[in-house]
């Protein structure tokens, strides 16, 4: 095709997109929310992987909000959950408050996440907690913390080898077994 129609280098092809990926987090502040929409693209434009948060889709979760949510958990194949201090407050009950839809909804997919979680008997495939730089370990879910903790970006390439389920060191191939050769002197 002519150099205009071609896809910049680095792009992934819509069709090469298989793995749905749903990001939820806490709106802690306007940087904290730009690095959160960073992430998503990083993940779709060099990833490839079909990114969802909620702040694309405000019209179409506002027709059913609790069902847009519920197919998020569930049939997202990771879902990545960006831990800091507004978020850890919001699912542990000390926020938010009534008028604060958004930390409702973390609420709500946080308790459907940890029903997932003991539905497969506390083995985590599909939740990956991602700290921000910055942010420490303890605004992570206490039921999160029992699992890799990845940081963004500096864990990038091993967040990628998970969402890919490949490790990032791979075990050497088993070579052949050295032959020894006895040289027999007879001076």
């Amino acid at each position: 095709p002519p150099p205009s129609l071609q896809r910049p280098a680095g792009i992934v092809t819509p069709a090469a997109r298989r793995e749905r990926v749903f990001i939820t987090y806490s709106n802690d502040s306007q940087q904290h929310l730009s690095a959160v929409l960073r992430m998503a693209r990083h993940l779709f434009y060099q990833g490839g992987y079909f990114v969802e948060v909620d702040m694309f889709q405000r019209h179409f979760m506002a027709t059913n909000k609790t069902a847009w949510l519920d197919d998020k958990v569930e049939n997202s194949d990771f879902i990545i959950v960006v831990c800091s201090p507004k978020y850890r407050r919001d699912v542990d009950g000390q926020g938010p408050h009534e008028d604060d839809d958004h930390g409702l909804n973390t609420r709500y997919i946080n308790t459907a996440m940890q029903t997932i979680y003991l539905e497969n008997k506390c083995i985590n495939y599909k939740v990956i907690p991602v700290l921000l730089d910055g942010y420490s370990r303890e605004t992570c879910p206490r039921w999160l913390r029992n699992t890799t903790l990845y940081r963004w970006p500096r864990d990038v390439q091993d967040i990628m080898c998970r969402l890919r389920r490949e490790e990032r060191y791979k075990m050497p191939v088993i070579g052949r077994r050295p032959v020894i050769t006895v040289r027999r002197d007879y001076s």
